[in-house]
């Protein structure tokens, strides 16, 4: 029989989603092995059933098997440490583009997974550990960025920076800024995009959609997903360059809104099928466009009160080089648009 272990939750780790903090608690574990022993009733909380993303409350037991030793706080494991490459930890390092004893911010490439998972074999979760162990430290994602997706990405130096950036993001109270190039011209120039987003139960390739799809009485749960844009410049009806400011924060919510309006992402397979809009026979047409294969989608900035400083702060990146070179084919510059007037401080 297998002994299971009982962790009783202190208040430092109130308010953490479960997932992460077994990850946190029992070294390096994958988020599908997580999911595999919630949906099996092999994690539980005060004896119930729980799903991944439960939040934790001070004074509940989780109960869960032996996956590994506890790691000791400030350490990074000998087998993460042999997995992954120095290369990624250098380019880690020369990627931070702030930090103060709160946070440290990431402008993270495309192609890098934010967290570990099913098919992911390094991602800025894990290399973190290896870099924030030298500091004696853990730091902590306070959100999540596509593995194509570029841009701003935020960890939690402590653990009380990551509750409260957690309870800014639920609250809506962080303005996120992001810039895409798009297949065909949004028309109107400018609005909101309100379409509920859900998970396809019935694709292989986890996409979202708006409404009902697949099998009968499997339908997807729909949940809120609020986007605001404006197109900051344009290449006749062929593409635009479009400043994306999304309210929620759903899973690939930009990507399938921009696609469900009938423009989708240069370089996004997963959605350009989706996209219907009434241009989008001139970007189909353009040869440049085409030959784009990497996702020209870029976090540019989160504008949020630092919880410590108790002033309004903006993290800016600058985007990749393959997204500025794309842009100065159309002849945008970027340096003179980002549209976002502001009195922050600015922390990039």
């Amino acid at each position: 029989m297998i002994e299971l272990r009982q962790h009783k939750i202190v208040a430092d780790a109130a308010d953490q989603r479960l997932d992460r903090w077994v990850r946190r608690t029992c070294g390096s574990v994958t988020q599908s092995l997580i999911e595999r022993m919630c949906r099996k009733g092999q994690i539980r909380i005060d004896g119930s059933r729980v799903k991944p993303s439960t939040r934790l409350q001070a004074g509940q037991t989780v109960t869960i098997p032996p996956i590994q030793s506890q790691p000791v706080p400030g350490t990074s494991s000998p087998a993460l440490h042999r997995r992954i490459p120095d290369h990624f930890v250098e380019t880690f390092q020369k990627r931070i583009i702030f930090s103060d004893d709160s946070f440290v911010a990431l402008n993270k490439p495309s192609g890098l997974a934010s967290q570990g998972g099913t098919g992911q074999k390094t991602s800025v979760d894990q290399i973190a550990q290896i870099v924030s162990a030298r500091h004696s430290e853990r730091w902590r994602l306070t959100h999540r960025l596509d593995r194509n997706t570029s841009g701003v990405l935020l960890l939690a130096r402590t653990t009380v920076a990551a509750r409260a950036m957690g309870a800014l993001f639920r609250s809506r109270q962080v303005r996120k800024t992001y810039w895409a190039v798009t297949s065909g011209v949004p028309e109107p120039l400018g609005g909101t995009v309100d379409f509920p987003l859900g998970k396809d139960n019935n694709s292989p390739s986890h996409k979202v959609v708006c409404q009902k799809t697949g099998a009968m009485g499997n339908p997807p749960k729909l949940r809120q997903a609020i986007t605001r844009y404006e197109v900051l410049d344009r290449a006749g009806m062929v593409s635009a360059l479009v400043a994306v400011y999304p309210e929620t924060g759903r899973t690939h919510q930009v990507r399938a809104h921009l696609a469900m309006i009938g423009n989708a992402i240069v370089g996004d397979r997963k959605y350009r099928h989706q996209s219907t809009g009434r241009h989008g026979k001139h970007a189909r047409n353009s040869g440049f466009l085409a030959n784009c294969t990497k996702l020209h989608l870029h976090a540019l900035s989160l504008s949020f009160v630092h919880p410590v400083l108790d002033r309004r702060v903006r993290v800016a990146a600058p985007p990749p080089d393959y997204f500025v070179e794309t842009c100065n084919t159309f002849g945008w510059p970027l340096k003179h648009l980002d549209s976002e007037s502001t009195n922050d401080t600015v922390m990039s």
